[in-house]
C-alpha cells in the first residue's frame, strides 16, 4: 500500500520507510514487501492477531509505534484501515487525517500536508496538523505502484506482550 508514496515522503522528512505486517506466520508476506526496499520490514506476530481482530490488531500496532516512534503512519483507507486508524489514532493521542487523496511534505517545516475531499466530493480541504505520529489514511491508487529493488529490506519479528484480555 503505497510504498512509492510513502518513499517520496521519507526522502522529503530526511528519514527511511517501513512497513509493518500484521497476522500470524506472516514470513512469506514480509518477504513479499522486503522485495520493494525498505528500510525495514516489521513482522507483527502473536496468536491473538490471526485473522482482524480490531481490538488486538489496535493494541500490537500502538505498542509497535510505541517501541519505533514513527513520524508518519500511512493506512489504506479500505475496511481494516477505517476500522483501525481513528482508534489508533486515539490510543496515540494524535490527530487522524482520513480519505486523504494527496500528500506532500512542506520543506518549510517538514509537517505532512494533506489533500482530501469534503462536502461529498463537492469541495477539497488541504490539511496540515501538529502532532506526531501524523495519521492519515489514503484511498487505494494515489501512488503510482512500486517497482522491486534490488537490495531487499531487513525484516524483523516483533511480539507485542498482551493477554488473552485484549480482545
Amino acid at each position: 500500500m503505497g510504498i512509492r508514496g510513502a518513499s517520496g515522503l521519507a526522502k522529503d522528512l530526511g528519514t527511511g520507510v517501513s512497513a509493518v505486517v500484521v497476522g500470524t506466520d506472516t514470513a512469506s508476506l514480509a518477504e513479499s514487501v522486503a522485495a520493494y526496499g525498505l528500510n525495514k520490514v516489521y513482522r507483527l506476530e502473536h496468536p491473538l492477531l490471526k485473522g482482524f481482530q480490531p481490538d488486538a490488531w489496535i493494541a500490537g500496532l500502538e505498542w509497535l509505534c510505541k517501541q519505533i516512534a514513527p513520524k508518519i503512519v500511512l493506512i489504506s483507507h479500505a475496511f481494516v484501515g477505517r476500522e483501525v486508524a481513528p482508534r489508533l489514532a486515539y490510543r496515540l493521542n494524535t490527530e487522524l487525517t482520513t480519505d486523504c487523496t494527496a500528500l506532500k511534505i512542506d520543506l518549510a517545516d517538514k509537517g505532512l500536508v494533506r489533500t482530501k475531499p469534503i462536502y461529498g466530493g463537492n469541495a477539497v480541504a488541504i490539511v496540515k496538523t501538529e502532532g506526531s505520529p501524523q495519521i492519515v489514511t489514503v484511498r487505494k491508487g494515489i501512488f503510482e505502484p512500486a517497482e522491486p529493488a534490488a537490495a531487499k529490506s531487513e525484516v524483523a519479528s516483533m511480539a507485542p506482550p498482551f493477554a488473552d484480555s485484549v480482545i
